[in-house]
């Protein structure tokens, strides 16, 4: 009897959290009205990127500068990654639909390691994807195991946080010490972040074989943030490029066009919407 009670209240709050309970901001129903938005005969972009790519365009300038019919499609989301910006476009996007792919991105954006803790790729993934974000992400059992919970039920994903702390204290969460091969060079990075660039890869690679060109769109700093380009930055974007990736010179802005040292005011993001319109129009026309 005890066991009944139990599976039903189970199944209760799994109802609840299926019918109440919708996760702020989801990048998965975005992607999804995107999808459903874009059509062959107009010009269409798909825009991924962290909280600056929120900030920091203005969509409709964007569109505008691309030319009549030219669509943007900001995806971008904060906290989210190249795991998630690949799910995002392998399962819900038409590749006959998509004219570009753009990147904007500060260079830690690039490796943001999938966090055992984020849901959102849950959302995004398939049951066939789960093994290989499991793969990635775990080298225990319990761990990869978790992964299947969490895509099958809606209220462990989003409400059951003793589960979370359960499997914690079970050392469930143990990242990747060797994870597999085939990753670019150098950085001396993490497991976790060496598994954020191999899922920017599969993007690129997939893409690039689809006929859609995948554009990285550096964020300019502030002059008064005194940061240079690395030689891991170099790296890393000599990798996307031979992957087939373009990497696009970063819009150059005046101090006044900044709030900080990577936030831009008014002024700035209307500046850096037409820089990067100009740009990405200028690709779109040479691949047409």
């Amino acid at each position: 009897m005890a066991a009944l009670v139990a599976v039903a209240t189970l199944l209760s709050l799994e109802a609840y959290a299926r019918i109440g309970y919708h996760a702020p901001g989801e990048m998965a129903a975005r992607a999804r009205a995107a999808a459903a938005e874009m059509r062959a005969d107009t010009v269409d972009v798909s825009l991924y990127g962290t909280c600056l790519g929120e900030q920091t365009l203005d969509t409709r300038l964007l569109g505008g500068v691309l030319g009549e019919g030219g669509r943007v499609h900001n995806l971008s989301s904060t906290g989210s990654g190249p795991l998630d910006w690949y799910l995002a476009q392998s399962n819900l996007m038409d590749p006959a639909k998509l004219d570009a792919i753009v990147i904007l991105y500060v260079m830690g954006d690039l490796y943001r390691a999938p966090s055992p803790w984020q849901s959102q790729a849950m959302e995004l993934a398939r049951w066939s994807d789960v093994p290989d974000i499991a793969r990635w992400s775990c080298t225990t059992r319990a761990c990869q195991a978790e992964f299947y919970l969490r895509r099958a039920s809606y209220f462990y994903r989003y409400r059951a946080y003793f589960g979370n702390w359960a499997w914690w204290m079970a050392g469930a969460r143990s990242l990747s010490r060797d994870p597999p091969e085939g990753k670019p060079p150098g950085g001396g990075r993490s497991a976790a972040e060496e598994a954020a660039l191999h899922y920017l890869g599969r993007l690129v690679t997939q893409s690039h074989a689809e006929g859609i060109p995948v554009l990285f769109l550096p964020m300019p700093l502030s002059p008064r943030s005194g940061q240079a380009r690395s030689g891991d930055q170099a790296r890393i974007e000599g990798w996307l490029q031979g992957l087939g990736g373009r990497i696009l010179p970063a819009p150059k802005l005046d101090r006044g066009d900044y709030e900080d040292d990577v936030h831009l005011n008014g002024r700035g993001k209307a500046n850096f919407t037409f820089a990067a319109g100009e740009l990405i129009k200028q690709v779109l026309a040479e691949l047409r």
